[in-house]
C-alpha cells in the first residue's frame, strides 16, 4: 500500500503510519488510510486490530477506538480497558487450544 507516498510493506511500517494517525488523533485520516487498505486487503480491519497490540495498552485502545476496529484475539476498547495480564494469558491460551483442535 502506498501511503503518504511511502510504500507499506512490514507490520513495522504499518505500524509507525498507524501510530502517526494516532498521535496526530484525525480520526478523517484514520478513515482515508482503513479505506485505502481495505482496498487493497480484506482483512485491513483486522490487521490494524492486531497491530494495535504492539503497542502500550492505552495506545492500543486509542487506535482500536480512532479506527473503529476490534483486536481479533483480545477484543474491543471496552474490552481491553478491563484488559489484565492474566486474563490475556487465558483468552492466548484457549486460542491455541482451539487452533490445535
Amino acid at each position: 500500500m502506498i501511503w503518504k507516498g511511502q510504500t507499506l510493506d512490514t507490520i513495522g511500517q504499518y505500524l509507525d503510519a498507524i501510530c502517526a494517525i494516532y498521535k496526530k488523533g484525525d480520526q478523517q485520516e484514520a478513515i482515508e488510510f482503513t479505506g485505502l487498505y481495505l482496498a487493497e486487503n480484506e482483512y485491513a480491519l483486522e490487521n490494524i486490530g492486531y497491530i494495535s497490540g504492539y503497542c502500550e495498552p492505552e495506545t492500543m485502545v486509542g487506535i482500536l477506538k480512532l479506527f473503529g476496529v476490534r483486536h481479533p484475539v483480545f477484543g474491543g476498547p471496552k474490552e481491553m480497558a478491563a484488559m489484565t495480564p492474566e486474563r490475556a494469558f487465558e483468552i492466548g491460551r484457549l486460542h491455541a487450544a482451539i487452533r490445535e483442535g
